[in-house]
């Protein structure tokens, strides 16, 4: 069976094995040490593209709905991940965090990112 035909018939199903699942432990200890943090602040494009991951082309990505993430959803993931931070320590010292920002054309909910 080739390859893509393989990928989207274990698609019907929705039921996959995985090989490794986390523990409670191991993702706590990925966001005390989290290096970088990105954000889709909109699934909204302004495009049409062929090739983009969530284009024609494709039939396995969510439907886009053109929603925008708000300021307090945001201020909400910081907030929870400043207190795990304020009470334990990462390995690398002073925390430094790189923010990016992800989405259909991410530049579309500028007030978010300003």
């Amino acid at each position: 069976m080739e390859r893509n035909k393989l990928v989207l018939d274990l698609n019907k199903n929705k039921e996959f094995n995985y090989i490794y699942k986390l523990t409670e432990e191991q993702i706590f200890s990925k966001l005390v040490n989290l290096e970088q943090l990105t954000f889709e602040v909109t699934d909204a494009c302004n495009l049409n593209c062929k090739y983009c991951g969530y284009g024609s082309l494709y039939s396995t990505h969510e439907k886009r709905e053109n929603t925008f993430m708000d300021f307090e959803m945001a201020k909400k993931i910081i907030d929870y991940l400043y207190n795990i931070w304020s009470v334990h320590l990462g390995i690398t010292s002073p925390r430094k965090i790189i923010f990016g920002f992800y989405g259909g054309e991410p530049l579309l909910n500028m007030p978010l990112i300003k």
